[in-house]
């Protein structure tokens, strides 16, 4: 093998990737871009439980939107996946409307992913 022996450094490495919300959302577009749109919705939901509000949220939100709206059953009123859809819309309203305000404050930092500005407490 390579580098062996810092068993504490690889681990701490391993850990890192495994646990950034970055990675685990490229891999949920990885997953929607080969039509595998389940697990990218699972992949999604779980990095928005790990992000921090308000960091990449909107996004996030967005793209669960957009899953959620090409299942054929968010066609029919009341179905289950229409109101998912609906819910992840106006979570995306909610975290947009977060943005604007902030942009009236002061902005420190943007969303690496859009460059959509940060809330200030969370940079």
């Amino acid at each position: 093998g390579g580098g062996g022996g810092g068993g504490g450094k690889s681990h701490g490495i391993n850990g890192q990737v495994s646990s950034d919300p970055r990675l685990w959302y490229l891999l949920g577009l990885i997953f929607c871009e080969m039509s595998d749109f389940n697990v990218g919705r699972k992949i999604y939901q779980k990095v928005l439980q790990q992000m921090p509000p308000g960091h990449m949220a909107h996004v996030i939100h967005f793209n669960l939107a957009c899953i959620h709206a090409m299942d054929p059953e968010s066609r029919k009123v009341g179905s289950a996946v229409r109101k998912k859809a609906l819910h992840e819309l106006k979570e995306f309203r909610r975290c947009v409307k977060s943005l604007f305000w902030c942009l009236e404050g002061d902005v420190v930092a943007h969303c690496q992913l859009c460059s959509a500005p940060k809330l200030t407490a969370f940079t």
